[in-house]
């Protein structure tokens, strides 16, 4: 059948390494932020532990919100910080200088605005864009976690960074 149910807890525990590898894939190259991967991971385990205390998952969903929760986080603490240099992006640039977390944090926080609105075109593929933006994750790592073929991501990868590319350029 599927893929069973797990608590939030077991996934967590048995997936932190990769967890707290998106997180630092995130914050690895920006200058001035003072949140830890650590800290990261923690605070996107809290607000998953909010929102359902006995929320249960598969594996590939856990991933996708994990992805998700941690887009979020981050644009709110960079949002919180003020540390918004610059607005816009050449459309040109903008998916290989938002793939790149030396981009712009204004650039950053509307990639977050812009995934949420990829969520209601093409929730797949804006589950993609997140883990291969925020998560640094290869089209076959994705596959693998959300249990989908390499050419079904590389598909929906094009079709979401080309709506990105669109949307960064109005």
């Amino acid at each position: 059948m599927g893929e069973p149910l797990q608590s939030v807890d077991d996934l967590m525990s048995a997936l932190y390494p990769i967890a707290r590898r998106m997180a630092a894939r995130q914050l690895g190259a920006q200058a001035g932020v003072s949140l830890q991967p650590t800290e990261l991971v923690g605070d996107v385990y809290i607000r998953l532990k909010q929102s359902d205390p006995e929320l249960s998952l598969t594996q590939p969903h856990f991933m996708s919100l994990l992805a998700r929760v941690l887009r979020q986080v981050a644009a709110d603490h960079w949002r919180h910080k003020g540390r918004q240099k610059r607005a816009g992006l050449a459309v040109a640039d903008a998916i290989t200088q938002l793939m790149d977390p030396s981009g712009s944090l204004t650039s950053l926080v509307r990639l977050d605005q812009l995934l949420e609105q990829l969520e209601g075109v093409d929730k797949s593929a804006a589950d993609i864009a997140c883990l291969r933006i925020f998560g640094g994750m290869t089209g076959e790592e994705i596959a693998e976690q959300m249990e989908i073929g390499t050419a079904t991501v590389t598909r929906k990868w094009k079709m979401a960074s080309a709506w990105l590319k669109h949307e960064l350029g109005r």
